[in-house]
């Protein structure tokens, strides 16, 4: 009934690969989305399954001790957008992933820290990249969407939808 959802929908089937399974890998940027889209995935059938050790040792060089150590990877707010990058790559690497969820990224920059917003354009540059590398696809989440993100913008400029909740980007 949203004609929006529909159109992000299209965009999706249009410009992403197809997952080849059900098992996910979810990256927040912090817990409340990581705890929403993973109560959107049970919903719909699809799989967080355990971190396999070398995505685990990525995330874990690189998050505060503090981290929730589990999928979904709760990046603790973390302002640098490459450690991002990097996870999201060890886990689409993993055979273990089928598709990636990326949530809240870009928000950091556009909300608390401006002086971020470049690098995260190269980030999100990056990590669009992956999905070409890797051929798996990466469900991008930020409620702030095009109009107030620039790394929304990015993403979708790079011909990767983003949708304003986990539940959207799951369904």
């Amino acid at each position: 009934s949203d004609p929006g959802e529909l159109f992000r929908t299209c965009f999706a089937f249009s410009s992403l690969p197809i997952p080849k399974g059900r098992s996910a890998a979810a990256v927040t940027t912090g817990g409340g989305w990581g705890i929403e889209c993973a109560d959107a995935m049970e919903m719909r059938g699809l799989e967080l399954p355990p971190l396999p050790k070398p995505v685990f040792e990525v995330a874990d060089a690189i998050l505060p001790k503090f981290w929730s150590k589990r999928n979904p990877i709760d990046m603790v707010a973390s302002p640098d957008p490459f450690d991002y990058y990097r996870i999201l790559e060890a886990a689409l690497k993993s055979p273990e992933f089928d598709m990636a969820f990326l949530l809240g990224f870009g928000t950091i920059g556009s909300i608390a820290m401006p002086s971020l917003i470049r690098s995260e354009l190269e980030a999100a540059k990056e990590i669009s990249e992956l999905i070409r590398d890797t051929n798996k696809p990466i469900f991008v989440v930020d409620l702030l969407g095009p109009s107030q993100s620039a790394a929304s913008r990015a993403f979708i400029k790079a011909g990767v939808p983003v949708f304003p909740s986990a539940s959207s980007a799951v369904e």
